[in-house]
């Protein structure tokens, strides 16, 4: 840090004054990237962009199928009051989400019987 010359030290201060203007543009990027990634649509994004995807589309599928089940559950109980409606439909919906893969072939197997090509030629 000792400088003999003149020369020397304004070669000194011309490199420091460079280094200067380039931290002055560094900060000034960064504090604009910041300042972009603070804005409220790109929050959301960022918080959405790491969800699972996969994890959130099997529980949401999950869930439909359970109220979906609950739903058939109930129209295929039909009648009875309070607490024995509540069993009859709480183990009809078990019994259909046990057996979900199975009334799933039927389902699809029904819907290709019916709109097969073959089915459409005759």
């Amino acid at each position: 840090m000792n400088y003999q010359t003149t020369a020397e030290l304004k070669a000194a201060i011309v490199t420091l004054e460079a280094q200067k203007k380039l931290q002055q543009q560094e900060f000034i990027q960064h504090f604009n990237t910041t300042k972009e990634s603070l804005k409220p649509g790109n929050l959301f994004r960022a918080a959405v962009g790491n969800i699972d995807k996969f994890s959130v589309l099997s529980i949401a599928m999950k869930t439909a199928s359970a109220i979906g089940a609950s739903l058939i559950a109930g129209n295929l109980v039909g009648g009875g009051q309070g607490l024995v409606r509540l069993f009859l439909k709480q183990t009809a919906s078990a019994g259909i989400l046990q057996n979900k893969n199975k009334i799933k072939a039927y389902g699809i197997a029904i819907y290709n019987n019916l709109f097969s090509k073959r089915n459409k030629r005759n």
